[in-house]
């Protein structure tokens, strides 16, 4: 997987339904330079630094692995917000760390036995997808 493609497709997809509900919601913008700052900070963000991270814990560790990932982000997000916004978690948010966190022991705990009884004994890089472009040669 290229992140590079995967993140220009993201971002295309995106475009169209968010230029629809830009123009369609009641709010104004009153300082557009920090609005396009902000923009530009959430795909940069989001679509190359957390895309790249994503692919290559992918690479790494394998997606049944990474795939764990997704158990605890509502749960992060909440905590998130308590720190950034000022918002107090509830029982929600409690529950969604507890429940995300033993789901991550869980899986955790069932990739090691299933690295135990691999024959190959390659542990972790038994999964491995390698990179589609290799880096150019030169000289």
């Amino acid at each position: 997987m290229d992140f590079r493609a995967t993140a220009v497709l993201q971002n295309a997809v995106a475009l169209l339904p968010v230029a629809v509900l830009a123009t369609v919601m009641p709010f104004a913008v009153t300082d557009p330079w920090k609005a396009a700052g902000a923009v530009a900070a959430v795909v940069l963000l989001n679509a190359t630094l957390c895309m790249t991270l994503y692919v290559r814990a992918i690479n790494n560790y394998g997606a049944a692995v990474v795939a764990m990932l997704f158990a605890v982000i509502p749960a992060v997000a909440g905590l998130l917000s308590w720190l950034m916004l000022g918002q107090r978690p509830d029982v929600g948010i409690a529950v969604g760390l507890v429940v995300g966190a033993a789901a991550c022991w869980l899986n955790a705990r069932g990739s090691r036995q299933q690295r135990q009884d691999n024959p190959a004994g390659d542990g972790r890089r038994q999964h491995r997808v390698d990179p589609i472009h290799d880096a150019p040669v030169t000289g």
